[in-house]
């Protein structure tokens, strides 16, 4: 997640969508790249799944609900931008508006997904830990 943010490359791979499939995007699809998030979020997600079952339950809610926060912000949010950017362009205050909100979910799924890892390793390995600590 953090190598897209530096090197930006959902918009690179929007880009290359453009080009190859030489076709124009709308509404909500605006930014083409979804297309391709949508499907492969689906296929992580049924991947997944019996990991994420099989972690106990404070930190598998923790989990879910981290990874919704940020696909609803790196997906969802962008969505919306995307819709906005075609509709009025993407300088207004309504565009800058959902970009804010977009970039806030994302950073606070992936910090909310940090302290459920931090609060398992406190609940389940700390004491695996504790020799190295000394």
């Amino acid at each position: 997640m953090a190598a897209d943010e530096l090197l930006y490359f959902h918009e690179k791979l929007g880009l290359f969508l453009h080009e190859l499939i030489k076709c124009e995007s709308y509404g909500l699809f605006y930014y083409i790249w979804v297309n391709v998030a949508i499907p492969i979020v689906i296929l992580l997600e049924v991947f997944f799944t019996r990991f994420i079952w099989n972690l106990p339950g404070r930190t598998r809610i923790i989990f879910v609900v981290s990874g919704i926060v940020y696909l609803t912000g790196a997906v969802g949010f962008e969505m919306l931008g995307g819709w906005q950017a075609e509709k009025s362009g993407a300088l207004n205050l309504t565009y800058l508006l959902f970009e804010t909100i977009e970039e806030s979910l994302e950073m606070f799924g992936v910090i909310f997904f940090i302290y459920g890892l931090l609060d398992y390793i406190q609940t389940y390995c700390l004491d695996d830990f504790r020799p190295l600590l000394k």
